[in-house]
Protein backbone atom coordinates (compact mmCIF):
# COMPACT_ATOMS: atom_id res chain seq x y z
CA UNK A 1 0.00 0.00 0.00
CA UNK A 2 1.59 3.44 -0.81
CA UNK A 3 0.48 6.40 0.87
CA UNK A 4 -1.34 9.43 -1.02
CA UNK A 5 0.36 12.21 0.47
CA UNK A 6 -0.76 15.50 0.73
CA UNK A 7 -3.95 15.13 1.97
CA UNK A 8 -5.87 18.78 2.91
CA UNK A 9 -8.52 18.65 5.72
CA UNK A 10 -11.34 21.27 3.71
CA UNK A 11 -13.75 21.30 6.16
CA UNK A 12 -14.48 19.67 9.89
CA UNK A 13 -17.03 20.06 12.53
CA UNK A 14 -16.47 20.23 15.98
CA UNK A 15 -12.57 18.50 15.87
CA UNK A 16 -9.45 20.63 15.98
CA UNK A 17 -7.16 18.84 13.65
CA UNK A 18 -3.01 18.05 13.23
CA UNK A 19 -1.52 16.68 10.33
CA UNK A 20 2.13 15.23 9.79
CA UNK A 21 3.83 12.68 7.52
CA UNK A 22 1.13 11.59 6.00
CA UNK A 23 -1.86 10.96 9.09
CA UNK A 24 -4.48 13.48 10.33
CA UNK A 25 -5.05 13.36 13.50
CA UNK A 26 -8.52 14.89 15.04
CA UNK A 27 -8.95 15.54 18.68
CA UNK A 28 -12.42 17.14 20.15
CA UNK A 29 -10.09 19.17 22.95
CA UNK A 30 -13.26 20.06 25.03
CA UNK A 31 -13.66 16.22 25.18
CA UNK A 32 -17.99 16.88 24.70
CA UNK A 33 -20.10 14.90 22.95
CA UNK A 34 -20.33 15.74 19.51
CA UNK A 35 -23.75 16.33 18.14
CA UNK A 36 -25.24 13.65 15.18
CA UNK A 37 -23.69 13.87 11.77
CA UNK A 38 -20.25 15.12 12.74
CA UNK A 39 -18.28 15.44 9.45
CA UNK A 40 -14.88 15.82 8.20
CA UNK A 41 -14.27 16.66 4.52
CA UNK A 42 -10.55 15.99 2.87
CA UNK A 43 -9.39 17.09 -0.22
CA UNK A 44 -7.41 14.26 -2.05
CA UNK A 45 -3.90 14.97 -3.64
CA UNK A 46 -5.15 13.17 -6.88
CA UNK A 47 -8.58 12.04 -7.88
CA UNK A 48 -10.03 8.60 -6.89
CA UNK A 49 -9.49 7.41 -10.14
CA UNK A 50 -12.10 5.15 -11.62
CA UNK A 51 -11.48 1.46 -10.90
CA UNK A 52 -8.70 2.01 -8.30
CA UNK A 53 -8.90 0.40 -4.73
CA UNK A 54 -7.72 2.45 -1.74
CA UNK A 55 -7.08 1.95 1.35
CA UNK A 56 -8.55 4.23 4.16
CA UNK A 57 -6.93 3.37 8.02
CA UNK A 58 -8.53 4.24 10.88
CA UNK A 59 -7.26 4.69 14.33
CA UNK A 60 -9.14 6.08 17.19
CA UNK A 61 -9.77 5.93 20.97
CA UNK A 62 -13.55 6.40 21.19
CA UNK A 63 -14.89 6.18 25.19
CA UNK A 64 -18.87 5.47 23.66
CA UNK A 65 -19.81 2.84 21.07
CA UNK A 66 -19.12 4.47 17.44
CA UNK A 67 -19.60 3.91 13.84
CA UNK A 68 -18.48 5.27 11.01
CA UNK A 69 -19.81 6.04 7.57
CA UNK A 70 -17.36 6.69 4.83
CA UNK A 71 -18.03 8.21 0.84
CA UNK A 72 -16.90 10.37 -1.71
CA UNK A 73 -18.29 13.35 -3.83
CA UNK A 74 -17.21 15.29 -6.81
CA UNK A 75 -15.38 18.52 -6.58
CA UNK A 76 -18.52 20.79 -6.50
CA UNK A 77 -19.47 18.25 -3.77
CA UNK A 78 -23.34 17.97 -4.57
CA UNK A 79 -23.37 14.54 -5.13
CA UNK A 80 -22.02 11.65 -2.53
CA UNK A 81 -21.59 7.98 -3.07
CA UNK A 82 -21.42 5.15 -0.43
CA UNK A 83 -18.83 3.04 -0.66
CA UNK A 84 -19.01 1.53 3.48
CA UNK A 85 -21.49 1.56 6.25
CA UNK A 86 -22.10 0.76 9.77
CA UNK A 87 -17.97 0.62 9.98
CA UNK A 88 -17.01 -0.33 13.86
CA UNK A 89 -15.13 2.29 15.34
CA UNK A 90 -13.62 1.43 18.69
CA UNK A 91 -10.76 0.88 20.73
CA UNK A 92 -7.79 -0.39 18.40
CA UNK A 93 -7.51 -0.11 14.66
CA UNK A 94 -9.75 -0.17 11.85
CA UNK A 95 -9.30 -0.28 8.02
CA UNK A 96 -11.35 -1.12 4.90
CA UNK A 97 -11.02 -0.87 1.13
CA UNK A 98 -12.79 1.73 -1.26
CA UNK A 99 -12.83 0.46 -4.71
CA UNK A 100 -13.78 4.18 -7.00
CA UNK A 101 -17.03 3.27 -9.27
CA UNK A 102 -16.28 6.98 -10.58
CA UNK A 103 -13.62 9.59 -10.73
CA UNK A 104 -14.05 11.91 -7.32
CA UNK A 105 -11.65 14.63 -6.04
CA UNK A 106 -13.06 14.50 -2.09
CA UNK A 107 -13.64 11.76 0.92
CA UNK A 108 -15.85 12.68 3.48
CA UNK A 109 -16.11 11.02 6.35
CA UNK A 110 -19.10 11.36 8.73
CA UNK A 111 -20.32 10.31 11.96
CA UNK A 112 -23.49 8.79 12.71
CA UNK A 113 -23.70 8.15 16.57
CA UNK A 114 -23.00 10.79 19.02
CA UNK A 115 -19.97 10.24 20.59
CA UNK A 116 -16.99 11.37 22.95
CA UNK A 117 -14.21 11.10 20.92
CA UNK A 118 -10.49 11.58 22.19
CA UNK A 119 -8.57 11.19 18.96
CA UNK A 120 -8.97 10.03 15.24
CA UNK A 121 -6.12 9.30 13.11
CA UNK A 122 -6.77 8.74 9.79
CA UNK A 123 -4.32 7.40 6.29
CA UNK A 124 -5.15 6.80 3.19
CA UNK A 125 -3.42 4.94 0.89
CA UNK A 126 -3.97 2.72 -2.44
CA UNK A 127 -2.78 -0.18 -2.84
CA UNK A 128 0.47 -0.81 -4.77
CA UNK A 129 3.87 -1.61 -4.47
CA UNK A 130 5.05 -1.29 -1.19
CA UNK A 131 8.70 -0.57 -1.18
CA UNK A 132 9.55 -2.87 2.07
CA UNK A 133 12.66 -5.19 1.84
CA UNK A 134 14.82 -7.77 4.18
CA UNK A 135 18.28 -7.73 3.95
CA UNK A 136 20.85 -10.26 5.35
CA UNK A 137 24.35 -8.64 6.39
CA UNK A 138 27.04 -10.11 5.77
CA UNK A 139 30.76 -8.32 6.74
CA UNK A 140 28.60 -5.35 6.44
CA UNK A 141 27.46 -5.79 3.18
CA UNK A 142 23.67 -5.84 2.32
CA UNK A 143 21.81 -8.57 0.03
CA UNK A 144 18.25 -8.27 -0.29
CA UNK A 145 16.59 -11.59 0.43
CA UNK A 146 12.79 -12.85 0.27
CA UNK A 147 12.81 -14.37 3.43
CA UNK A 148 15.17 -15.90 6.99
CA UNK A 149 14.92 -18.96 8.39
CA UNK A 150 12.74 -19.26 11.69
CA UNK A 151 11.74 -15.63 10.97
CA UNK A 152 8.27 -14.99 9.63
CA UNK A 153 8.16 -11.09 8.87
CA UNK A 154 4.64 -9.41 7.74
CA UNK A 155 5.29 -6.19 5.68
CA UNK A 156 1.75 -4.37 7.22
CA UNK A 157 2.61 -0.92 5.60
CA UNK A 158 5.05 0.51 2.86
CA UNK A 159 8.94 1.58 2.94
CA UNK A 160 9.85 -0.99 5.93
CA UNK A 161 13.09 -2.46 6.51
CA UNK A 162 14.41 -5.49 7.92
CA UNK A 163 18.01 -6.08 8.41
CA UNK A 164 19.54 -9.54 9.72
CA UNK A 165 23.42 -10.33 10.17
CA UNK A 166 24.16 -13.50 8.78
CA UNK A 167 24.57 -16.48 10.68
CA UNK A 168 21.85 -15.45 13.38
CA UNK A 169 19.56 -18.37 15.26
CA UNK A 170 15.74 -17.88 14.96
CA UNK A 171 12.99 -20.11 15.90
CA UNK A 172 9.20 -19.97 15.73
CA UNK A 173 9.80 -15.74 15.87
CA UNK A 174 7.45 -13.25 14.01
CA UNK A 175 7.87 -9.39 12.74
CA UNK A 176 4.78 -7.57 11.92
CA UNK A 177 6.00 -4.40 10.83
CA UNK A 178 3.88 -1.06 9.73
CA UNK A 179 4.93 1.89 7.40
CA UNK A 180 8.69 3.88 7.10
CA UNK A 181 10.17 1.28 10.31
CA UNK A 182 13.11 -0.55 10.81
CA UNK A 183 14.36 -3.49 12.30
CA UNK A 184 17.88 -4.60 12.76
CA UNK A 185 18.91 -7.43 14.70
CA UNK A 186 23.22 -8.25 14.62
CA UNK A 187 24.14 -11.93 14.69
CA UNK A 188 22.23 -13.26 17.78
CA UNK A 189 24.24 -16.00 20.39
CA UNK A 190 23.76 -19.48 19.15
CA UNK A 191 20.87 -19.85 21.38
CA UNK A 192 19.14 -17.43 18.97
CA UNK A 193 15.80 -15.80 19.58
CA UNK A 194 13.19 -17.86 20.24
CA UNK A 195 9.17 -17.80 20.49
CA UNK A 196 9.11 -14.00 19.89
CA UNK A 197 6.75 -11.49 18.41
CA UNK A 198 8.08 -8.35 17.43
CA UNK A 199 4.93 -6.26 16.86
CA UNK A 200 4.82 -2.40 15.53
CA UNK A 201 0.93 -2.68 15.37
CA UNK A 202 -1.19 -1.69 12.19
CA UNK A 203 -1.03 2.34 12.16
CA UNK A 204 1.84 3.76 14.02
CA UNK A 205 5.13 4.49 11.17
CA UNK A 206 8.50 5.62 11.69
CA UNK A 207 9.32 3.10 14.54
CA UNK A 208 12.66 1.24 14.91
CA UNK A 209 14.16 -2.08 17.10
CA UNK A 210 17.81 -2.88 17.49
CA UNK A 211 19.17 -5.98 19.10
CA UNK A 212 23.11 -5.89 19.11
CA UNK A 213 25.28 -8.99 18.55
CA UNK A 214 25.26 -11.45 20.93
CA UNK A 215 21.84 -11.75 22.57
CA UNK A 216 19.36 -14.89 23.45
CA UNK A 217 15.89 -14.96 24.00
CA UNK A 218 13.82 -17.57 25.11
CA UNK A 219 10.50 -16.07 24.71
CA UNK A 220 9.35 -12.43 24.48
CA UNK A 221 7.12 -9.53 23.19
CA UNK A 222 7.88 -6.83 22.06
CA UNK A 223 5.05 -3.95 21.30
CA UNK A 224 6.42 -0.91 19.66
CA UNK A 225 3.19 0.17 18.02
CA UNK A 226 0.25 2.77 18.68
CA UNK A 227 2.61 5.59 18.41
CA UNK A 228 5.11 7.35 15.79
CA UNK A 229 8.92 7.45 15.99
CA UNK A 230 9.02 4.94 18.61
CA UNK A 231 12.40 3.63 19.49
CA UNK A 232 13.75 0.15 21.52
CA UNK A 233 17.73 -0.28 21.60
CA UNK A 234 18.87 -4.08 23.23
CA UNK A 235 22.55 -3.66 23.80
CA UNK A 236 25.03 -6.78 23.19
CA UNK A 237 25.78 -10.23 25.08
CA UNK A 238 21.81 -9.88 26.35
CA UNK A 239 20.46 -13.22 27.46
CA UNK A 240 16.53 -13.26 28.14
CA UNK A 241 14.46 -15.55 29.63
CA UNK A 242 10.95 -16.69 28.42
CA UNK A 243 8.04 -14.38 28.95
CA UNK A 244 9.33 -11.39 28.54
CA UNK A 245 7.51 -7.94 27.64
CA UNK A 246 9.13 -5.11 26.00
CA UNK A 247 6.02 -1.96 25.51
CA UNK A 248 7.46 1.20 24.39
CA UNK A 249 3.68 2.17 25.11
CA UNK A 250 0.52 1.92 26.96
CA UNK A 251 -1.65 1.44 23.80
CA UNK A 252 -4.28 3.59 25.42
CA UNK A 253 -4.52 6.97 26.47
CA UNK A 254 -4.90 8.51 29.49
CA UNK A 255 -5.96 12.37 30.46
CA UNK A 256 -5.51 15.09 32.95
CA UNK A 257 -9.19 15.72 33.83
CA UNK A 258 -8.23 19.72 34.45
CA UNK A 259 -6.63 20.05 31.41
CA UNK A 260 -7.60 17.70 28.77
CA UNK A 261 -4.01 16.86 27.89
CA UNK A 262 -2.76 13.33 27.51
CA UNK A 263 -0.24 12.49 30.06
CA UNK A 264 0.83 8.91 28.57
CA UNK A 265 3.05 9.84 25.44
CA UNK A 266 5.93 6.68 24.70
CA UNK A 267 9.39 7.10 25.82
CA UNK A 268 12.27 5.01 24.68
CA UNK A 269 13.55 2.11 26.01
CA UNK A 270 17.46 1.34 25.82
CA UNK A 271 18.59 -2.06 27.76
CA UNK A 272 22.58 -2.11 28.03
CA UNK A 273 25.17 -4.59 27.43
CA UNK A 274 25.03 -7.47 28.99
CA UNK A 275 21.83 -7.66 30.73
CA UNK A 276 20.47 -10.93 32.21
CA UNK A 277 16.54 -10.67 32.09
CA UNK A 278 14.29 -13.29 34.01
CA UNK A 279 11.79 -14.90 32.95
CA UNK A 280 7.88 -12.85 33.14
CA UNK A 281 9.80 -9.53 33.23
CA UNK A 282 8.31 -6.76 32.17
CA UNK A 283 10.34 -3.48 30.79
CA UNK A 284 7.92 -0.66 30.11
CA UNK A 285 7.96 2.84 28.11
CA UNK A 286 10.77 4.97 29.26
CA UNK A 287 12.78 2.58 31.07
CA UNK A 288 16.29 2.21 31.19
CA UNK A 289 18.86 -0.48 32.15
CA UNK A 290 22.35 -0.06 32.43
CA UNK A 291 25.20 -2.64 31.97
CA UNK A 292 25.93 -5.42 33.59
CA UNK A 293 22.42 -5.93 35.40
CA UNK A 294 19.71 -8.39 36.00
CA UNK A 295 16.56 -7.82 36.12
CA UNK A 296 14.79 -10.55 38.68
CA UNK A 297 11.44 -12.75 37.55
CA UNK A 298 8.54 -10.82 37.11
CA UNK A 299 9.93 -7.90 37.96
CA UNK A 300 7.76 -4.41 36.28
CA UNK A 301 10.75 -1.75 35.20
CA UNK A 302 9.38 1.19 34.29
CA UNK A 303 11.88 4.13 35.15
CA UNK A 304 15.68 4.62 34.73
CA UNK A 305 17.98 2.93 36.26
CA UNK A 306 21.56 5.02 36.32
CA UNK A 307 23.53 2.35 37.97
CA UNK A 308 25.56 -0.50 36.38
CA UNK A 309 26.18 -3.62 37.62
CA UNK A 310 22.90 -4.04 39.68
CA UNK A 311 20.35 -6.46 40.62
CA UNK A 312 16.43 -5.25 40.22
CA UNK A 313 13.67 -6.96 41.53
CA UNK A 314 10.00 -6.43 42.83
CA UNK A 315 7.00 -4.63 41.01
CA UNK A 316 7.76 -1.76 40.98
CA UNK A 317 11.46 -2.77 39.85
CA UNK A 318 13.43 -1.19 42.86
CA UNK A 319 17.45 -1.50 43.48
CA UNK A 320 17.98 -4.76 45.79
CA UNK A 321 21.84 -5.34 45.35
CA UNK A 322 25.09 -3.63 43.93
CA UNK A 323 28.15 -3.90 42.60
CA UNK A 324 27.51 -7.67 41.06
CA UNK A 325 28.75 -9.53 37.96
CA UNK A 326 27.32 -12.00 36.19
CA UNK A 327 28.18 -14.93 33.68
CA UNK A 328 26.29 -16.81 31.19
CA UNK A 329 27.86 -19.87 31.98
CA UNK A 330 25.29 -22.60 34.30
CA UNK A 331 25.67 -23.17 37.32
CA UNK A 332 26.95 -26.96 37.81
Amino acid sequence: MVLLNNIELIESENFSFEKSEGIIKFSNLSMEESIMGSWVKLKLPEKFRKGETYFLKIGTFALNPSRLLAGVSDMNGSERKFYSRDVPVGLGKQGYSVKAEEDYDFLNIFFEDELLINELTIRLMMKKVANNHIYQVTNGLTTEIKSYPGLVIRFLGQGSNVFIDEGSKFKNTYININDFSKVEIEKTDEEGINNTLINFGTLSSNNELLIKKGCSIGGSNFVIGNEHHLSVRVGEDNLWSTGIVIRASDGHQIFDNVTGKMINRAKKIEIGNNVWIGANATVLKGSMIQDNSIVGTSAVIAKIFSEKNIVIAGNPGKVVKRDISWLRDQII
